[in-house]
């Protein structure tokens, strides 16, 4: 048993430390809204802006953005959405019919004062209040973070995993769900055109579909463990971790 360093008041645990577990939610959270903002922007043509902020739900975004070089305004809020099954209907005719599952550009606003930011994000909440896509109380993910713009907050640097991955029973099962993950995203990369273009090294860099960056990611963490299997089950399963710990008498 020890204390996690970095949340001292938790308490005594063996593997896992709530607060590094909900730490580590917040941060896929929040790298899964800016994916989905960097998805929805590129929809609108828009490839070169830097992200500010991001207000996430499970089915609306909104995005404020600076591109320095822009004639238009410098500072931007997008306001993005998903359809709803009724405006999916395959019954619909292509004039009417939005396609499932991609976001839709909903409301706008720019400025070349960054200090109108606070009201165009102000404003396009309201507009999504008022349409009845969200509501007052609606969870809302942050990107980046409410603690992270306070001048008093510092970035933590993880020196190890928080939390046990899922490894396989042995470096064969780990080679083989590597080559599982690989064809399956490629099995999804013939038929996406989008995903083609992303794996072209000859061109600019591409954003994968919304689903091929959930099968493309998966590829990537699953080449990790097989790469690293014999240090990774060492470190958690054969008491490297421990051996690790033992002389730490802080930890302890």
């Amino acid at each position: 048993m020890q204390t996690c360093r970095r949340h001292p008041d938790a308490g005594p645990f063996a593997r896992t430390c709530p607060g590094c577990a909900r730490e580590l939610y917040d941060t896929e959270a929040r790298n899964r809204a800016e994916a989905a903002a960097r998805t929805a922007l590129a929809r609108i043509g828009t490839l070169d802006a830097q992200i500010l902020t991001v207000e996430a739900t499970p089915t609306t975004l909104i995005v404020a953005t600076r591109q320095p070089t822009s004639l238009a305004y410098e500072y931007a809020v997008d306001t993005f959405r998903l359809p709803t099954a009724a405006e999916s209907d395959p019954e619909l005719g292509d004039d009417w019919r939005l396609l499932p599952g991609a976001w839709h550009l909903d409301w706008q606003a720019g400025d070349h004062d960054a200090d109108s930011l606070p009201q165009m994000l102000a404003d396009a909440r309201q507009h999504l209040v008022a349409t009845g896509r969200i509501t007052n109380d609606t969870p809302v993910v942050h990107s980046p973070s409410p603690a992270a713009t306070r001048p008093a907050a510092q970035e933590i640097q993880l020196a190890e995993l928080p939390t046990m991955p899922g490894l396989p029973a042995t470096q064969m099962d780990a080679t083989r769900a590597a080559e599982t993950a690989t064809h399956a995203y490629w099995d999804h990369a013939e038929d996406c055109e989008q995903c083609l273009d992303a794996e072209d090294a000859t061109t600019a860099p591409r954003m994968h579909c919304r689903a091929g960056a959930t099968l493309i990611q998966h590829v990537r963490d699953t080449d990790v463990v097989a790469a690293e299997f014999a240090d990774l089950d060492a470190w958690y399963r054969r008491g490297g971790r421990e051996r690790h710990h033992a002389t730490d008498y802080i930890a302890s």
